[in-house]
Parts: C-alpha cells; structure tokens; sequence
C-alpha cells in the first residue's frame, strides 16, 4: 500500500491498553467518518475517526499491533 497513513490508538480495554495502529490510504479530499476496529491482542472493540478512503478504498485497513509503545511502523 502505497501513500499509506498510520493512526496510531491504544486499546480501552483496561485489562488489555496495548497499542496498535490502523493503516490506510488517505486521500486530502476525504472527510472524517467512524470505523469500528477490534484490537489486534484482545479483540476488544472501539471505534476510531479515519478518513472516507479507509472505508471506500479497495486495498482495505488494517489493524496491526505495535510492539514497542506507541512507535511508528517500519515498511
């Protein structure tokens, strides 16, 4: 995935609080809409603001741990 955006979250669950990020294209044009995502560890549900292209957009989100506090993902 080229152009690729990284949100960075961390899990509400309080029994979980592990970081993880969703990672899409976003587009400039696009406005803030909410996803529903589950954590990568516990599954536990949230939901988080991304732009319209992360819903729309054919290649898909991801939702993907981070392992070391809150850094950011490698390519």
């Amino acid at each position: 995935m080229t152009d690729a955006t990284q949100d960075r979250h961390r899990c509400r669950n309080p029994e979980c609080r592990k970081p993880f990020a969703v990672l899409y294209r976003r587009s400039w044009h696009d406005v803030p809409i909410p996803l529903a995502v589950a954590c990568p560890r516990c599954g536990s549900w949230d939901v988080v603001m991304v732009s319209t292209g992360a819903v729309l957009e054919n290649q898909g989100t991801w939702v993907l741990p981070l392992d070391h506090g809150l850094a950011t993902l490698e390519a």
